[in-house]
């Protein structure tokens, strides 16, 4: 006997394979039971028929796919929960199928790009644009994809310690101060075979001559000038100058650098087109005249 407020239920069956009731075949509180499916059916209170119970899945699970946007629930009602596909960041995943180049913020790894540094996993950055300071423990900087042979002493760049080995294409662009080579200063270069190519020097009021060129000549272009005193001199060297006129009788007033025998300054030859050569001996202060040819033909 049915209790007060219910109605007993009824039931009705198909043994057809996949069919569905109508919503016509059932009333309220009717279920229908597909043996031939395993399904069990009942008519909601808004009169759409309903699937409640399947032999193959629990009923109220719904299956999913992990697409690049997240979690997408399939139109099945049926079957497993699967998950394939590169999972977005904006649903908790890294939006990567695999780790490559620059800076994957949202998960907080580092990954270096040629010629950026790395250190002890901080801001990605180009040694160009400052030092890197902080190098403790076991960090190592990795330049170009070429990390050192030994860990680096603390601080920047430029106090590296002797011992220390950074490497990688174009490293030395970036070092301010590059550590020293080997353990003792080398000897100086001395050239055994060669010869200087002649330099032309600037007319002006005062003659500059920078002495890296260790053979000049000066032409006098308008008229009468000063020779100002030449830059890198070195003990030792010797130079040569040769002074030509050019229509004739211009004079040069020497700088104290110059030492002349008997501390007399020679006149120059005053011919158009007259041509006096100089050398001299530097002791990496002054200049002490060795020879004099002029009026040389």
């Amino acid at each position: 006997m049915a209790q007060t407020g219910f109605t007993p239920i009824q039931l009705y069956l198909s043994t057809t394979a996949a069919a569905v009731p109508l919503a016509a075949n059932l009333t309220a509180g009717e279920l229908a039971l597909n043996n031939n499916d395993g399904k069990l059916f009942y008519k909601d209170s808004s009169g759409v028929v309903q699937v409640i119970a399947t032999k193959a899945t629990a009923a109220g699970v719904t299956s999913f796919t992990a697409g690049t946007t997240g979690l997408t629930p399939s139109t099945a009602t049926s079957g497993a929960v699967t998950l394939a596909g590169t999972l977005a960041i904006a649903n908790g995943g890294t939006g990567l199928t695999a780790l490559g180049t620059g800076v994957q913020t949202a998960i907080g790894v580092n990954v270096g790009t040629a010629g950026a540094v790395v250190v002890n996993g901080g801001a990605l950055g180009t040694p160009s644009s400052g030092t890197v300071t902080n190098l403790t423990g076991t960090a190592s900087i990795n330049v170009n994809g070429t990390v050192g042979a030994t860990t680096p002493t603390t601080g920047a760049f430029t106090t590296l310690a002797a011992s220390s080995t950074v490497s990688g294409t174009g490293f030395t662009t970036y070092l301010a101060s590059p550590p020293a080579l080997g353990t003792t200063a080398p000897a100086e270069v001395k050239v055994t075979v060669g010869w200087a190519a002649n330099t032309a020097l600037t007319d002006a009021a005062t003659i500059a001559w920078d002495t890296t060129n260790q053979v000049a000549t000066f032409t006098f272009v308008s008229t009468n000038r000063t020779f100002g005193a030449p830059t890198n001199l070195k003990n030792g060297a010797f130079y040569a100058l040769a002074v030509i006129q050019n229509g004739g009788s211009n004079t040069l007033t020497w700088t104290s650098v110059f030492k002349w025998a008997a501390g007399v300054a020679p006149t120059l030859s005053t011919a158009a087109g007259a041509k006096d050569y100089f050398t001299f001996r530097s002791d990496g202060t002054n200049l002490y005249q060795q020879g004099i040819s002029q009026a040389v033909a």
